[in-house]
């Protein structure tokens, strides 16, 4: 017996599988910039470290630490999204 299925589901697959393909693309996109960051060292509190005065040019309510605290909660993200990506990848179309 053929199984029945709706026009909703049918829409739903599409969606999830179009938006969790969207999710790989921009998390290896980000996690290039996170390497970029680490590379030019810009949250080492070095000489090419952001400071509040660059960072506000951009986020003009941020802080460098601000902006440091957001780079490793995307590194947490990614580290979810790359332990997973299996999932991800079995419905790649």
């Amino acid at each position: 017996m053929a199984q029945s299925y709706t026009q909703q589901q049918v829409n739903w697959l599409t969606q999830f599988q179009q938006l969790a393909m969207q999710l790989l693309d921009i998390a290896d996109r980000i996690d290039a910039k996170c390497t970029e960051y680490a590379d030019q060292t810009f949250g080492s509190g070095g000489a090419n470290a952001l400071t509040d005065a660059v960072v506000q040019t951009v986020i003009p309510q941020a802080t460098a630490s601000q902006v440091w605290g957001a780079e490793g909660a995307v590194v947490n993200v990614l580290a979810t999204i790359t332990s997973n990506r299996g999932y991800l990848e079995a419905i790649r179309p």
